[in-house]
């Protein structure tokens, strides 16, 4: 019996185990396997709400004394943007930024052209995808980006 309460909980699982097994299937084909430093980082990966950086993810890994050289991790944040878990955000500035794409998630992320601050909305079930799914192209759609430029009311 579906417990409503625990509903977001079981679709967060599996979309995670959804990105999981994209990811194994990518380092599979590439000839890589998931180690233990790219579960870890994986999962840490998973757990952020919106954009991160490497930087980000070094300093989630420090305090739980786990070390992962900054190789290791630069390497498992580009072979996750490769099999289409993570994808890049545009941004200003010098920093990468990077979002996990979650199947079933329609999110947005506003950037300000400025300041270069970002916050993430959801999209939810607003977002009428129809069109797309009666197109011609054979395709199907696991998650939606968007990516929202503009000027923020800090600098406004």
């Amino acid at each position: 019996m579906n417990n409503p309460d625990n509903s977001e909980e079981l679709e967060e699982i599996s979309s995670k185990d959804f990105s999981l097994s994209l990811f194994k299937k990518y380092l599979d084909k590439e000839n890589f396997h998931l180690t233990y430093e790219r579960k870890i980082l994986f999962d840490e990966i998973s757990n952020f709400n919106g954009p991160f950086c490497v930087e980000d993810l070094i300093e989630k890994c420090s305090p739980d004394g786990i070390y992962i050289s900054r190789g290791t991790i630069y390497k498992t944040v580009k072979l996750m943007e490769d099999s289409g878990v993570i994808q890049r955000i545009p941004k200003h500035g010098k920093k990468r930024f990077f979002v996990l794409l979650n199947q079933g998630t329609n999110k947005g992320h506003l950037i300000c052209l400025l300041c270069g601050k970002m916050e993430t909305i959801d999209i939810g079930e607003n977002l009428n995808i129809e069109g797309l799914k009666n197109s011609k192209a054979d395709f199907d759609i696991i998650s939606t980006t968007f990516i929202i430029n503009g000027i923020c009311s800090d600098c406004g």
